[in-house]
C-alpha cells in the first residue's frame, strides 16, 4: 500500500488522487506450492491540465 495517496506523475496529466482498492495473497497452486503474490489494486485519478 505504498502508493496510497502518493503523487504521481502521468506525463500529459495532472495527478489527481491515487486510492488503494484491495489486496489478495494468493498461493500457486502449481508444484512447489510454496509461491505467493499479493495483487494489489489502485485506483488512479487524474484530469488533463487546464
Amino acid at each position: 500500500m505504498r502508493l496510497d495517496h502518493q503523487p504521481l506523475a502521468v506525463p500529459g496529466y495532472d495527478h489527481v488522487v491515487t486510492r488503494f482498492e484491495f489486496a489478495q495473497p494468493l498461493t500457486d497452486p502449481e508444484p512447489p506450492g510454496d509461491i505467493r503474490h499479493l495483487v494489489q489494486r489502485y485506483r488512479v485519478v487524474t484530469a488533463q491540465p487546464v
